[in-house]
């Protein structure tokens, strides 16, 4: 019976060691970082008039106002910014990174228990 265990065993790590781990794919950069602020025209002002960078598009609440401005920095990345009042913890509301194989990269989070998408 310890010969079957041993047998069992062995033939279980060997089987369990030749399954491979979900690779993460490159991630090639930023794609975007989205802020909170509290002063929406003061903080477009600085991206727009002092930075020089472009807002090419905007989300608006059902009320009309901006809720979302995006503002372009190149053809790759962009800073949002959300129209509301700072959270407890900081401006940052996410940080958005690109990557060349975007279904790799959710069966590598999915691998480590990160909820991801049913599809991308």
């Amino acid at each position: 019976m310890n010969s079957f265990r041993l047998v069992f065993t062995l033939f279980l790590a060997v089987s369990l060691s030749g399954q491979k781990e979900a690779q993460r794919p490159r991630i090639l950069g930023v794609a975007h970082i989205a802020l909170y602020t509290g002063d929406p025209a003061k903080a477009r002002a600085f991206y727009e008039d002092f930075l020089g960078f472009q807002e090419p598009f905007t989300l608006q609440r059902d009320d009309g106002s901006v809720r979302i401005a995006f503002v372009k920095i190149n053809d790759k990345q962009y800073v949002e910014l959300f129209t509301d009042p700072p959270k407890e913890d900081g401006q940052l509301n996410h940080i958005a990174v690109y990557t060349d194989n975007a279904q790799q990269m959710r069966d590598y989070l999915g691998a480590r228990g990160i909820k991801v998408p049913a599809t991308v």
